[in-house]
């Protein structure tokens, strides 16, 4: 059976927009509670002050994690796509189609872009560290910007998809390899 992208690459890549959209959004909302905080409980020095020495061994660790996290990305994405899961199955019972894994990898990335804006709010949180979130907030918006869905890898990974399921070509006009 080959897959076309007709209707169901568009429609899913719409679907990991919205996610992404939805997830930057939150990470945007992250910035307004840093600086509502900042604000209401000015000076704000944390709910639960560290020592400055842990604290700065904290904020190292968080920022070795970032690396790890953006390096995850395309070995998660790789795993979820590869053609070993063709037989996993949606909540339904129905077999997840390319585009469903394709949905399902980008979740996947944007929730690790998210996390990276997490360690900064955590930071915040704990010693009212503003510039540290921020710091944090904009790798984690870097990472959203290189995740981000685009019609192009999304296609190139489908061809891939169905040339490790034996698929052969797309059947989409808008392939020119077709």
């Amino acid at each position: 059976m080959e897959y076309s992208t007709d209707e169901s690459l568009p429609k899913g890549r719409r679907t990991a927009v919205l996610i992404g959209c939805v997830m930057i959004f939150s990470v945007l909302l992250y910035a307004v509670f840093v600086e509502y905080i900042t604000w209401s409980k000015a000076p704000f020095a944390g709910f639960s002050p560290l020592p400055p020495d842990v604290f700065d061994k904290l904020r190292l660790v968080l920022l070795g994690v970032c690396p790890l996290d953006f390096a995850m990305i395309p070995y998660l994405r790789k795993s979820v796509l590869s053609s070993q899961n063709r037989a996993r199955t949606t909540q339904a019972g129905r077999p997840l189609t390319p585009t469903g894994r394709l949905v399902s990898a980008s979740t996947i990335s944007f929730a690790l872009c998210e996390a990276i804006a997490v360690y900064g709010l955590v930071l915040f949180l704990i010693n009212g560290a503003r510039r540290d979130f921020y710091i944090f907030f904009c790798l984690s918006l870097l990472a959203f910007a290189f995740c981000f869905p685009r019609e192009e890898r999304w296609l190139e990974w489908l061809r891939k998809i169905n040339d490790a399921a034996g698929q052969g070509e797309l059947s989409n006009e808008r392939n020119p390899n077709s």
